[in-house]
């Protein structure tokens, strides 16, 4: 009878771990992403970047950097200092 009684607690532990794990993932989607997002560089000659270059610019994005090697993380901060960057040189940029 004991082992009843713990395979349906299990069950019900089973259960609720299923149904946090679901609410926690969909959660994520409601989490708004903060992306840089440029209207007008593609043919401005001050700018060597396409806008397909920087289309996963976000933050919270990891990857290496390609001139040190190092693992970066990307941050608000890094991505307001490309805006103001490309802003400075013609580009029409902001994060969204």
């Amino acid at each position: 009878m004991n082992v009843f009684i713990t395979f349906e607690a299990m069950k019900k532990y089973t259960l609720l771990f299923i149904a946090l794990f679901i609410v926690s993932c969909s959660s994520d989607e409601a989490v708004t992403k903060e992306c840089l997002v440029c209207n007008s560089i593609e043919g401005n000659e001050n700018i060597d970047v396409t806008s397909e270059e920087i289309k996963d610019f976000c933050v919270g994005i990891v990857g290496v950097d390609p001139d040190t090697g190092e693992t970066v993380t990307i941050t608000r901060e890094l991505i307001d200092s490309y805006v103001k960057i490309f802003n400075a040189f013609g580009g029409d940029c902001n994060v969204q």
